[in-house]
């Protein structure tokens, strides 16, 4: 619920989600007058929160949506606490790791960009691959985390920073 989707008749914003995976979009719409109003539309999604199933496996590749959060953040600070080497040379930490995808994952979340591997017989998840809009700004905590991180973050950031750049050339 929250996320933002696009219909056949304009964006919209997902209010209410059953599990028969029925949800009611709310749209917002300008009027040729200049007056807003709204309108609500009962949908099927277009996207469905299950993308695939590994039987072999026992794992379901699913969107990730705002209920997930919480165990995203965990498993996603852990893998890049062990295994994302920029950070660590400039001195990260598990807590450094888990405050990062904190302000992120939960916007992640109501965009339906990102993408989590859960155990079938567990519901576990396994890890998830982190999306969100090009074009967010950087979350309001960000300051509050360079001033008490661990480790030196402006490196990193500024590596991204100038990556992000280039790839906004034209």
């Amino acid at each position: 619920e929250g996320a933002r989707v696009l219909t056949p008749h304009g964006p919209g914003v997902i209010a209410k989600l059953d599990a028969k995976g029925r949800t009611e979009v709310h749209l917002d719409w300008c009027l040729a007058d200049g007056k807003n109003a709204r309108a609500y539309l009962a949908v099927e999604l277009v996207r469905p929160v299950v993308l695939e199933v590994d039987a072999e496996n026992n794992v379901i590749y699913k969107i990730v949506e705002p209920k997930d959060a919480a165990e995203v953040i965990d498993v996603t600070a852990t893998a890049f606490d062990k295994g994302e080497p920029l950070t660590k040379q400039c001195g990260s930490t598990q807590r450094d790791m888990k405050n990062f995808v904190s302000m992120y994952v939960p916007r992640m979340a109501k965009e339906g960009y990102t993408v989590a591997a859960i155990d079938s017989k567990t519901g576990e998840v396994l890890g998830a691959f982190l999306n969100e809009d090009f074009n967010n700004p950087d979350p309001d905590g960000i300051g509050a985390f360079l001033d008490n991180s661990d480790g030196v973050w402006m490196p990193v950031l500024t590596m991204i920073e100038w990556l992000e750049e280039k790839l906004l050339e034209k």
